[in-house]
């Protein structure tokens, strides 16, 4: 399993984990990574596949502009399938299926991310 990236310095190309806030919870997306100018980053926002934890490109972009402190991690690189159907499903590597939301992803990237540091 990969072992996830807790940095500050986020590239274009660089897939993260972004946090927003709503009036009663958090909630966090996956995102691209497209620009970068001063704290701000421009990131296209990528979605669930259904249930799975197979992440696809919507067909209107979603692209925003984030906050450096909104983004939580960087994430591996995604591993992309051989056919022109499947190149499109991006699959970050990590075992995702026992969690339903997105919430509960940050949740478990959180725990890898723990257990990477007790290792050292």
């Amino acid at each position: 399993m990969k072992a996830l990236e807790d940095v500050k310095a986020f590239h274009v190309g660089d897939f993260v984990l972004v946090k927003f806030y709503t009036k009663t919870s958090t909630m966090y997306y996956v995102g691209l990574v497209i620009s970068k100018e001063d704290d701000k980053y421009l990131l296209k926002f990528i979605r669930r596949h259904g249930t799975t934890w197979k992440f696809v490109y919507p067909p209107v972009e979603n692209i925003s502009s984030v906050r450096e402190q909104d983004i939580i991690l960087k994430l591996p690189f995604p591993n992309v399938g051989g056919t022109e159907r499947v190149k499109s499903t991006l699959i970050f590597g990590l075992d995702l299926r026992c969690y339903e939301n997105v919430r509960r992803f940050f949740l478990l990237l959180s725990l890898f991310f723990l257990i990477d540091i007790f290792r050292c």
